[in-house]
Order: structure tokens, then C-alpha cells, then sequence
């Protein structure tokens, strides 16, 4: 499995499930667990893969939403929408293209926090990604 496609289609996802547009920062990977991001709202991710199954390739991951307070109701429905969808497999949409399905599961209670006066809302997930073989 390409992580660079698994990382599309968890893009997609969110995107998708973002109808209000909140997300001004993006959707991105983590690359400093100990940074604080500049532009929010913002979601950053980060993960482990699982085992091969053969049919779809699972992983764990954990993604954070960082905000400043005002956009609390914003960042709690955008949730709420991401675990109504949760139950369904979800089209990877890339370059206008269907390029695979993906399907998000939560494994646990979020977190939440602060750091230098911005808030997080860390979830922790698994998330399986099936690609069609022509999706290049």
C-alpha cells in the first residue's frame, strides 16, 4: 500500500465531511508532534500501518484538530459529521477521479488540551482504505 494514497483519501474524507469549510489550515501529516501549528483551523494526522489483510490495508492513526476557542462548535460539529460517516464506506475522490473507498472507525474516547492558546481535540482511529487497481 502507498501511504502517499492513504493520505489522499483520509483528505478527501475529511474534506468531504467538512461541508462548512472550517478547516482554513487544511488537512495535513504531522511532522512535529511538539509543534503548534500557524493557520487554524487545522487537522493534522499521523500513523502506524497495520498488518496486510489482502482485501484492504488498516491503520492506526491519530488525528488532532487544533483551533482557536472561538471555532469550538465548529471543530465539535465537523466530529460529529466524521462519526455519522463513520458506518458507511466512503469514496477516495483524487484529480476529480474515484480512486478507491474508505472507511473510519473510532477506537476511543478523544482527548482534548491546550498549547499556547490554541485548543486540540485528539481522536484515535482505525482506518481501512481499499484502492481500485487503475487508480494511478
Amino acid at each position: 500500500m502507498h501511504i502517499d494514497k492513504v493520505q489522499k483519501g483520509l483528505q478527501s474524507f475529511i474534506f468531504e465531511c467538512d461541508d462548512d469549510d472550517i478547516l482554513n489550515g487544511g488537512v495535513q501529516p504531522i511532522f512535529d508532534p511538539d509543534s503548534v501549528p500557524k493557520t487554524t483551523p487545522l487537522m493534522t494526522f499521523g500513523f502506524i500501518p497495520y498488518p496486510y489483510s489482502g482485501i484492504f490495508d488498516t491503520f492506526l492513526m491519530e488525528w488532532t484538530f487544533w483551533f482557536d476557542n472561538p471555532y469550538i462548535a465548529e471543530v465539535s460539529n465537523l466530529i460529529d459529521t466524521i462519526e455519522s460517516c463513520t458506518s458507511k464506506w466512503s469514496d477516495i475522490n483524487y484529480r476529480n477521479n474515484t480512486i478507491g473507498r474508505i472507511q473510519v472507525k473510532f477506537l476511543k474516547s478523544p482527548s482534548t488540551g491546550g498549547m499556547y492558546n490554541l485548543r486540540f481535540i485528539t481522536l484515535y482511529v482505525k482506518v481501512r482504505a481499499l484502492f481500485y487497481e487503475d487508480a494511478c
